[in-house]
């Protein structure tokens, strides 16, 4: 539970620290996406109304993260890439672990949903996560499967599924 509660965290953080959502429909600063999300929510996040960073996440101490991550303060809605680790990951294929580990080198993903009625939240369930890299910046695609949703609001709510795919180009390391 504490795990989870630092992945929400760190979304969270991610969503109220977000430099201001939207961009007028266009890539900002050569960052391009789309992200599909499929089955019990139907989403798609792109450049204009979300914004995409990839940034060191040293606030939960020893706990040492780089979070690549998609979203928006306005929208309410942010998906997540986390690499845990004290170095930024290298260019590769990467398995989701299993659960929530925290471990040095395991890859996690998290949506928080905080747009609807109540919050929902989709942890880690399975995929990969591919990255390139030019220096700084980061390209790559991924497939994974989370699930979760509305905790504590009644029968079912939390027992959703959701496949989240989409690639991204131009993504600076910070």
């Amino acid at each position: 539970m504490i795990r989870l509660r630092i992945l929400a965290v760190l979304v969270l953080v991610g969503l109220l620290a977000a430099c201001g959502g939207g961009g007028g429909g266009a890539a900002q600063g050569g960052k391009t996406f789309s992200i599909d999300i499929t089955g019990d929510l139907t989403l798609t996040l792109s450049p204009g109304d979300y914004s995409a960073n990839f940034t060191k996440d040293d606030t939960a101490a020893p706990l040492v993260a780089h979070v690549l991550w998609f979203g928006s303060s306005q929208q309410g809605r942010a998906f997540t890439i986390i690499f845990y680790g004290e170095q930024p990951p290298a260019a590769g294929t990467f398995q989701l672990s299993d659960g929530l580990n925290t471990d040095a080198g395991a890859v996690s993903a998290l949506l928080v949903d905080n747009a609807g009625e109540s919050i929902q939240t989709f942890i880690p369930g399975s995929g990969t996560v591919t990255l390139t890299q030019a220096g700084p910046t980061y390209s790559g695609s991924f497939e994974v499967t989370l699930k979760g949703g509305a905790f504590g609001a009644g029968p079912g709510a939390a027992e959703q599924t959701i496949t989240v795919k989409g690639t991204f180009s131009g993504v600076s390391a910070g």
